[in-house]
């Protein structure tokens, strides 16, 4: 099994010969991932030996498309751009930042708009338009096959699929030829590139779902609910000690709340090494402290597609500086924090274990 990483079935025992049940009866193979309802039943035929069976998969469920967002650079001019957005930012006062995200954001969608793109689930980076071209003609004639089964329509049909055979090769080679090593700098870049490479014949093809209250949920707006429930309440459930009291009255005021934690062990620790005597405060901001912290931005972090991209706010830091600056000022005067910075795009992803338990996801948010 070790010499051809073969794989058992089979899971229950079978036999009941002896007083210890054992499992003899195999079914073994390397790929696994094509046989589905693997099981042992009894079926009477013999005293002391169970019936095993399991069903071969004749064909793989394909993937459902992905719908991607993304901006449209195509027709982007930053100089047009850079004219409207301080006649939008300089029609009012604005010291909100919902106001400023919606100006900034409606003024970037007049010059470069969202749109939708499908994608396939497997489209690989070598994938060039000629082979696509040539495949949905291999997939027209072999459609012909099937209808008429003639002996010319199956002639045409072969020489596609040897043609689209031959083409996948070249632009495999072509790719790898003109791939500059020196580009794959960490992990991330590594397996991007090489990944798609890989065979995804025996990958599992099932959506994402999910065993709540013991029947399974498909449903999309169910399962995003349920997910956005158990990361909410994720830190509850953690069993912490909790050494001081809950303040269950919320109208407290400072003082009250600051009197129930003094006795807190942090706070004691804190106290070692710093003098909490000292009251903190925070300081209004200028607008060279502002451009400074957008400047060192990182444009390569992940932004939502519908958001402000990061390059974009770089590139017209000098128009939008005071607007923002003043926003911050406002936020520290009214000690409040914008609602819209509060949200984000959370995706769960799958750590280990079975795929149906919801404590088997971590989430990532962007």
């Amino acid at each position: 099994m070790s010499t051809f990483d073969l794989q058992c079935l089979i899971k229950k025992p079978t036999c009941f010969q002896s007083v210890n049940p054992r499992c003899i009866d195999l079914i073994l193979t390397n790929q696994k991932n094509f046989f589905k309802n693997s099981n042992v039943i009894e079926v009477g035929i013999s005293d002391h030996h169970s019936f095993i069976v399991t069903a071969l998969k004749s064909e793989l469920v394909k993937r459902n498309s992905k719908t991607k967002f993304y901006r449209n650079y195509a027709f982007f001019d930053i100089y047009n751009f850079r004219r409207d957005l301080p006649y939008e930012l300089n029609k009012k006062i604005i010291s909100e930042y919902s106001h400023f995200h919606n100006i900034f954001v409606k003024t970037l969608n007049n010059h470069a708009p969202l749109k939708k793109k499908i994608m396939r689930f497997n489209d690989n980076p070598f994938m060039t338009k000629t082979l696509r071209k040539a495949i949905m003609q291999r997939s027209k004639f072999k459609n012909s096959y099937n209808k008429e089964r003639t002996i010319s329509s199956w002639e045409k049909y072969k020489r596609q699929r040897n043609y689209c055979v031959n083409l996948l090769r070249r632009s495999k080679k072509n790719y790898f030829k003109n791939l500059n090593v020196k580009n794959l700098t960490d992990n991330r870049k590594f397996w991007k590139t090489i990944k798609p490479f890989f065979s995804k014949k025996g990958a599992n093809s099932n959506k994402l779902m999910l065993r709540e209250n013991d029947r399974i949920v498909s449903d999309e707006s169910e399962l995003a609910q349920i997910m956005n429930t158990f990361f909410v309440n994720i830190t509850k459930d953690l069993e912490l000690k909790n050494d001081i009291e809950e303040i269950s009255n919320v109208s407290d005021d400072l003082e009250n709340i600051l009197e129930s934690f003094t006795s807190h062990p942090s706070l004691e620790k804190i106290e070692e090494y710093y003098d909490l005597q000292k009251i903190f405060s925070f300081q209004q901001v200028n607008e060279n402290e502002v451009k400074k912290i957008i400047t060192g931005l990182n444009c390569s972090k992940a932004t939502p597609c519908d958001d402000i991209p990061i390059n974009i706010l770089k590139s017209t830091i000098d128009i939008h500086v005071p607007c923002v600056t003043r926003i911050i000022n406002s936020c520290f005067q009214n000690k409040s924090f914008p609602s819209l910075l509060k949200y984000a795009e959370v995706c769960p992803i799958f750590k280990k274990y079975g795929y149906l338990n919801t404590e088997n996801y971590r989430p990532v948010s962007i």
